[in-house]
């Protein structure tokens, strides 16, 4: 899992969180406050202020996993209809991401 013994630099971290704000802006089902949205928002600025080769202390790398799972959480909750879920490996980080079918939303 990102940040779990995995990877913590700002170089790494940004395009993977980049990509995430960007699939979850995508989709129609969640409103611009959707705390998913939010986070990935405020992680990208904190990212974006350090340098490209710095990483995160434990301490960030446990909330930014605590983010990434209460918005994963709230994520399953805004879902019509799950059975059309599956899930892929967003690189080689360890990430991974839940993609659905979104002509049914």
């Amino acid at each position: 899992m990102i940040c779990e013994g995995g990877e913590k630099k700002t170089l790494s971290l940004v395009p993977l969180l980049s990509n995430l704000f960007a699939y979850l802006n995508k989709l129609s089902i969640l409103s611009q406050d959707y705390e998913g949205k939010i986070k990935m928002k405020q992680w990208i600025g904190r990212l974006f202020k350090m340098g490209a080769t710095d990483e995160l202390t434990e301490q960030q790398a446990r909330q930014l996993h605590f983010d990434l799972e209460s918005s994963y959480n709230s994520f399953m909750a805004a879902l019509p209809n799950a059975d059309t879920l599956f899930i892929g490996n967003f690189g080689d980080c360890g990430i991974d991401i839940l993609f659905c079918n979104t002509s049914h939303i």
